[in-house]
């Protein structure tokens, strides 16, 4: 694990730095001390509590009539540039089920267009219970059009249920830096050595005529690729994208093969068997294979039918996939 503000890459050795710089707080009065710099439009009306995540007050929101409508700010955005959300929600009311959670953006555009962004979503199995909720994403401003103005807000539980908002942030991040210049030098000194070769030459013939090919056929060091499961097993159509990973990778993880949506698109039907016909094909090639992550809670991904249980029952749905999934694949994943 890393911070968000350091990604760091081992290549057998060498050590590659990308490093994101934070370059300052886009919101004002993102610990809602006041509500400075906040818009409430009518009919939603917005007060400080005292019941607070972080600090001495939050902001509780209701009188809402829209499931879009929420406590709102004016922001400037730079087009192309990634920003991260932090911010901490939590439900008043649920009307007894799940409810949605999103931090949403509005580009207004001199053409008098709009798109709607999502600063940070996918929380949508969230209930009183839970208390303050964290928010965390990152989103990247859209190019291609003059922008007007823009505005972020909170939205999403259903109209009539209010909420508290509490510690929110907006981080311009820099765009990565990589010290190319030394990585060169390092590369020049660590993963290249010179190769001395004696030729001795049959009589007549010269040797300033004889042609020498180093051909690699293995690597010292792990590379690898994300593979797509479909493609790989279908040795008669996709041949040659099954030749091209056996001859330039070592390491290997399945695209998307072990994740929950493939294995059990339909509940209680899971199907292992294209994740492991792909992991024994890369194993006959002496391809090491690298796990998947079990649960990966992005909502475009989950299966509708997950969105349906209730706690106990997502318990028993995600403890069952979890067992399953280390069961069928144990042994075969470094």
């Amino acid at each position: 694990n890393t911070s968000p503000n350091m990604v760091s890459l081992f290549v057998s050795g060498v050590l590659l730095l990308s490093v994101a710089l934070v370059t300052g707080e886009v919101l004002n009065n993102g610990g809602f001390e006041s509500l400075s710099g906040w818009d409430c439009w009518n009919p939603v009306h917005c007060a400080l509590t005292t019941d607070a995540h972080s600090g001495q007050h939050a902001v509780k929101v209701t009188g809402r009539d829209q499931a879009w409508q929420g406590p709102s700010q004016g922001v400037s955005l730079t087009p192309g540039s990634s920003y991260t959300v932090d911010a901490y929600v939590k439900l008043l009311s649920d009307h007894g089920k799940a409810q949605t959670l999103h931090a949403e953006l509005n580009f207004h555009y001199t053409d008098n267009t709009d798109d709607y962004v999502t600063a940070a979503g996918g929380y949508n199995n969230v209930r009183v219970s839970d208390g303050w909720v964290h928010l965390h994403d990152q989103f990247t401003v859209p190019t291609g059009k003059a922008i007007q103005h823009a505005r972020f807000y909170f939205s999403g539980p259903e109209p009539g249920l209010g909420f508290q908002v509490d510690a929110v942030s907006m981080v311009k991040e820099a765009a990565s830096q990589t010290p190319a210049d030394n990585l060169d030098h390092d590369i020049d000194r660590l993963r290249k050595s010179d190769i001395n070769i004696a030729v001795t030459t049959a009589s007549g013939i010269n040797k300033d005529d004889v042609q020498i090919q180093v051909l690699q056929t293995k690597k010292s060091f792990p590379i690898g690729v994300a593979i797509n499961a479909k493609k790989y097993n279908d040795n008669a159509g996709h041949g040659k994208y099954r030749d091209f990973i056996h001859k330039h990778f070592n390491w290997a993880v399945p695209g998307n093969a072990l994740k929950w949506y493939a294995i059990e698109h339909n509940q209680g039907q899971r199907n292992f068997q294209p994740a492991l016909d792909m992991i024994s094909g890369l194993h006959q090639h002496g391809i090491k294979v690298r796990g998947h992550n079990l649960i990966w809670s992005v909502d475009k991904y989950v299966q509708d039918w997950v969105k349906q249980l209730s706690s106990t029952e997502l318990r028993q749905a995600v403890d069952h996939h979890v067992s399953d999934t280390i069961n069928m694949t144990r042994g075969l994943a470094e």
